[in-house]
């Protein structure tokens, strides 16, 4: 007997669509992708903005997609194969209202691409943040939108060598109305790409990290303080000093509300932007970790930025430990080292001696 196969993509867009209709009563479609989004917030329990497959099949069952195969549909919608799917962008897709690399012919797909990884060579982790303050620039009106010439314009400008029939390609993709008017936002987020629930966990960490007493809200001079740049990779290829890339990094953050608060939205932000030139989770876990002092890690990708140090016992046995919250610690502070290893399950009254490198 064959196998029963599963609804296609198009009867599940379909259901979706007659789903939202009926309990919106016919609603707009911004409000129908409100709605939707509601329902995927409801199972996002750390708020990171993406779901995993599981999580994806779980807000369905919600909409009454129950004992029914969805993987079609979230498979469709994680265009970059990392197993999550960022949940209000696809809301907004599905409902017709934004540009999703799904919905995009493959050629300008892999014309965004190169775009991506242009604009990473021209302005290394932070190229897309960079062109997006050109773009700014360039709109006079600070309405949000360009012409597409306006937008080829700002890519040139920024140095991005592509033909002009490629980049036509990509701009065309959102400007499906015509009108001539591209909301750069948009197009910026197209050309990023979506970022996996791993990498959004991360950052979301590293937020925690700074916000101690849990505010939502930490201040520059916090980030400045903590951000960790020996381990920066243009520090490490010799290309720039940790002051220049500590001078590049607080740069950035002049484009938000100017009053030196950065929010949780703010950080990832920024951090969706970076995620766009850094080819491997791996790779960008390695970063995350060592940048905000986060111990963990496996392997070649384990935090190698926080403090180490050599305990001597009373017994006679040494071992090196990892101080796994050493944000704000000097390390010629043997009493806050002890306090940190104490709360780490460290019997302190063991320990005959401690030392530090450097």
């Amino acid at each position: 007997m064959a196998a029963r196969r599963g609804p296609s993509i198009e009867m599940l867009e379909q259901a979706l669509r007659d789903r939202l209709n009926t309990i919106t009563g016919f609603g707009t479609p911004e409000v129908q992708a409100r709605k939707l989004e509601q329902f995927f917030a409801k199972v996002d329990t750390n708020g990171s903005g993406a779901l995993d497959r599981e999580e994806f099949a779980k807000a369905m069952a919600g909409l009454n997609f129950v004992d029914v195969d969805v993987s079609p549909l979230f498979e469709k919608y994680d265009t970059d194969r990392h197993d999550s799917i960022e949940y209000s962008e696809f809301c907004s897709a599905f409902c017709g209202l934004t540009v999703h690399p799904a919905d995009m012919d493959p050629a300008a797909r892999s014309v965004l691409a190169q775009l991506r990884a242009a604009c990473a060579r021209r302005g290394g982790l932070n190229g897309i943040r960079s062109i997006g303050r050109l773009f700014r620039i360039i709109d006079n009106s600070g309405e949000g939108f360009l012409t597409p010439d306006e937008l080829k314009f700002g890519f040139i400008d920024f140095g991005v060598d592509m033909n002009s029939d490629k980049l036509d390609m990509a701009v065309r993709e959102f400007d499906r109305s015509g009108d001539g008017k591209i909301s750069y936002d948009e197009f910026l987020r197209g050309l990023r790409g979506p970022m996996s629930k791993r990498r959004r966990d991360l950052v979301l960490m590293a937020y925690d990290v700074l916000d101690k007493d849990g505010s939502g809200q930490v201040t520059i001079e916090d980030i400045a303080s903590a951000y960790d740049t020996s381990k920066h990779p243009e520090v490490i290829a010799g290309r720039m000093t940790r002051d220049q890339v500590l001078r590049e990094f607080l740069g950035q953050w002049d484009t938000l509300k100017r009053d030196g608060i950065v929010t949780r939205d703010e950080f990832l932000e920024y951090y969706l932007d970076v995620s766009a030139s850094i080819d491997t989770d791996d790779y960008f876990e390695l970063m995350i970790r060592n940048a905000w002092h986060i111990s963990g890690g496996e392997g070649q990708y384990e935090n190698t930025s926080n403090l180490r140090v050599l305990v001597e016992f009373l017994d006679g046995s040494q071992q090196v430990i990892e101080i796994k919250n050493d944000i704000g610690l000097v390390k010629t502070d043997m009493t806050a080292i002890r306090l940190r290893l104490h709360k780490q399950g460290i019997d302190i009254r063991q320990i005959k001696k401690i030392s530090t490198s450097g």
